[in-house]
């Protein structure tokens, strides 16, 4: 059953036998310091307190050592209070005691909080003093000491009383702030922080210290780690959240921001992906860093240069409508076939347009999806956080995941909140992936007229430089015919043909013909850009010297 109660209405506990309203015994260099030592001999190494936050625990690799004190800093509408709120919910599933001391929220508010996520606050200890009752002693005490001074020692006792009676396991306490308003005299507020986190660290309790904004050094000096959280308001995209973790004494974490969102149910996190050093897979994974992945279409394989090989990555750029998707599908149907799990990313095409096209091009993933070998996933809405697809692919890595498809850059490009984050997003994927001898195949759409605006700024799309195999697909103009056209522009690990193929996309699948002998020449128009339509000379298009015909998959 929940306790509810005000801090106003509990007994006073004065640890160092002192009445109400008097100054802590003993200089203040002294309490501050003599606490400062004996906190830091209680930081040893200790389990870690799980926080129940899908993503956080991930980010402190296991949740926040126990008995330690940490700060929850952050502007208004945060996600602060929910975050104290998860982190006690999760330790009342695990039968803990647990406290909530309030000086900033009603316990209405609180159980509105709650209620909006639809959890019941019972088996929480809270403990509440609204500034409401502050203001309304304060304007009744008669008192010829500092009515703001007098206050704050009579808080800060009852506080260690409260946490005295109840005893927790764990301990939010929301905010420092107040306490830090009503700290008027120099060094008040670190005298009673400190004194606070003595007394925590007595009782072996794992807490967490909610502050507006961000703080000062000597909080941070007194608290063994501190969680920033921060929102940022982006054109078109509504509000972003994210968050990063200052510090955790004596214990290692996931630095670097990571996106996170406030949804009914809470917060969910989006860590980083995490690098490893190069070459450490390949030494535990020898055998699959040297697979060969064929897309099971002799001509196509022999442009590459014998197949794609597990740990690379692979760019197919080309116009709108010219057959990038079918590409990476016919290397995804290939690995699915063998056995070999793969993961498709749709960022643009509606999911069952895509397993219906697919099936009509001869290439049906649906019996592969319903046996779990082949994932379909639809990524994608008005916004999507780059951490998002960070944590995507983490669980396909996971799964088991061989080739994985992002389909295509350009919509992952629309959808992202800021269009700077793509490039640097998009290699730590790409390098993510290789690192794990996961074959990457991405897509990229570009206008095949060079006239007028870029749909995406060309240094956004420029990563070419990031990945081992560029194939190029383009449209050639013969006789007023229209036709399409494949080549490679590079690959680092092997050789590749120099020629163009000519392209086919039907019912029967993907057709590459033979490399064309002649044509009238290709223009681009800078680094990056989509080819000029290409007049062909002759009317032998398609037919090689040595009369090799084309071939389907």
């Amino acid at each position: 059953m929940r306790k509810v109660e005000h801090v106003l209405d509990a007994p006073v506990h004065d640890r160092a036998g002192r009445g109400k309203g008097s100054a802590p015994s003993g200089g203040e260099k002294g309490v501050l310091v003599n606490t400062l030592e004996q906190h830091s001999e209680a930081v040893a190494p200790y389990g870690r307190m799980p926080t129940g936050i899908p993503g956080l625990d991930e980010v402190l690799l296991g949740g926040f050592p126990e008995h330690g004190v940490y700060l929850i800093k952050g502007g208004t509408g945060t996600g602060k209070t929910t975050l104290g709120l998860q982190f006690l919910l999760e330790g009342v599933r695990r039968g803990e005691t647990v406290l909530f001391v309030s000086l900033s929220q009603s316990n209405r508010m609180l159980e509105r909080i709650a209620a909006s996520h639809g959890w019941s606050l019972d088996g929480v200890h809270v403990h509440a003093i609204t500034p409401h009752e502050i203001l309304r002693q304060q304007a009744t005490t008669q008192d010829v000491f500092v009515s703001d001074e007098v206050e704050l020692v009579d808080i800060a006792d009852r506080i260690r009383g409260v946490v005295e009676d109840v005893r927790p396991v764990r301990l939010v306490f929301d905010s420092l702030s107040f306490i830090e308003i009503l700290a008027t005299a120099p060094g008040r507020f670190e005298r009673e922080l400190a004194s606070l986190v003595e007394l925590l660290g007595t009782l072996e309790v794992t807490s967490l210290f909610v502050l507006n904004q961000g703080g000062t050094g000597t909080t941070d000096m007194i608290t063994d780690g501190a969680v920033d959280l921060e929102h940022l308001e982006e054109d078109f995209a509504g509000l972003r959240y994210r968050l990063h973790v200052e510090k955790v004494r004596g214990s290692a974490f996931r630095g670097g921001h990571h996106d996170f969102e406030i949804v009914t149910g809470g917060l969910r996190v989006f860590p980083r992906l995490t690098l490893v050093p190069r070459g450490r897979f390949a030494e535990e994974h020898g055998e699959r860093t040297r697979e060969v992945f064929e897309s099971d279409v002799p001509a196509l394989d022999d442009l590459v240069g014998g197949g794609l090989s597990a740990g690379t990555s692979c760019l197919i750029r080309g116009p709108s409508g010219v057959g990038k998707s079918s590409l990476a599908t016919r290397y995804a149907f290939a690995a699915a076939t063998r056995g070999q799990r793969c993961v498709y990313f749709l960022f643009e095409e509606v999911r069952d347009t895509f397993l219906r096209r697919s099936a009509a091009l001869s290439m049906d993933l649906r019996p592969f999806e319903a046996s779990d070998e082949m994932r379909v996933r639809q990524v994608g809405g008005t916004s999507v956080l780059p951490g998002e697809l960070a944590t995507e692919i983490r669980a396909a890595v996971e799964w088991g995941a061989q080739v994985v498809v992002i389909d295509s850059l350009s919509g992952y490009y629309q959808s992202l909140p800021d269009e700077r984050l793509l490039l640097s997003e998009i290699r730590d994927v790409i390098r993510y992936l290789s690192e794990r001898g996961v074959l990457t195949l991405v897509t990229l759409a570009q206008r095949p007229d060079p006239v007028g605006a870029e749909a995406i700024p060309l240094e956004a799309l420029n990563i070419t430089e990031s990945v081992d195999v560029t194939i190029n697909l383009q449209y050639l103009e013969a006789g007023n015919v229209l036709s399409k056209a494949i080549s490679v522009i590079k690959r680092r690990d092997g050789d590749h043909e120099k020629g163009m193929r000519l392209l086919e996309i039907d019912g029967r699948g993907l057709t590459v013909g033979a490399v064309l002998p002649r044509f009238g020449g290709m223009t681009y128009e800078g680094a990056g850009a989509a080819s000029a339509p290409v007049a062909l000379a002759g009317d032998d298009v398609g037919h090689d010297e040595d009369d090799r015909g084309p071939t389907t998959g």
